[in-house]
């Protein structure tokens, strides 16, 4: 190769890496939902391993980013180093799993399909849009879950109770801090609802204290 192409080659390269202002992460991972784990304690218990493994690579790929749909997540540019080591991790989960289930005479269910899919500026837009949408709707919700537990609190006594319910909301205040740092990173403006729903933590928090 000419020094003159090895150079139009590296200057095409570093045009499209600063062209990509974010990934998208799509997957499908292998579920549980299988005929042949319904019937046997033996199979049962494989049906939830294989439901914990699915569940653990989701929540280990959604701390990528943000969720706009079903399986896709909007990952900040920052995070490029750390969705390899999430799709390794994912990856080794299940040919661990896969290894376990051929031990023990069970059909094993496959590997994850992972794909990541750099974004130039104009897809990520488009992709923020859904982004915001969809985070727009969950503190709707979470709103309104909050309201009730503030209604409800002044009639539960019971302090275990009233612990797990701090555990819960402190749990959730906690990846909703995360989800909104990614949406500050992204450029996704949803500071007044986001104040909104810290505010009924800080009220939750005060009266389970």
């Amino acid at each position: 190769m000419s020094e003159k192409n090895e150079n139009e080659i590296n200057e095409k390269t570093q045009t499209e890496n600063e062209l990509q202002t974010a990934f998208v992460v799509a997957y499908d991972l292998p579920s549980e939902n299988r005929s042949y784990f319904e019937n046997g304690k033996k199979k049962t218990e494989f049906f939830y391993k294989i439901r914990n493994t699915r569940v653990s690579a989701i929540t280990k790929l959604h701390k990528l980013g943000i969720l706009t749909t079903e399986s896709v997540i909007l990952v900040p540019k920052s995070n490029e180093k750390a969705i390899k080591q999430a799709i390794d991790h994912v990856m080794k989960m299940y040919e661990d799993l896969n290894k376990e289930l051929s031990q023990n005479g069970i059909p094993t269910i496959g590997m994850p399909l992972i794909k990541v899919i750099p974004l130039n500026s104009r897809q990520t837009e488009d992709f923020k849009e859904i982004a915001q949408r969809k985070i727009s709707k969950k503190l709707d919700e979470v709103l309104e879950r909050l309201n009730d537990v503030l209604e409800d609190l002044d009639e539960i006594v019971d302090e275990n109770q009233r612990k797990k319910i701090k555990y819960r909301v402190n749990k959730q205040r906690k990846e909703l801090e995360r989800v909104q740092r990614v949406c500050e990173e992204l450029g996704i403006d949803l500071s007044g609802k986001f104040d909104l729903v810290f505010d009924f933590f800080r009220e939750i928090s005060d009266k389970v204290s």
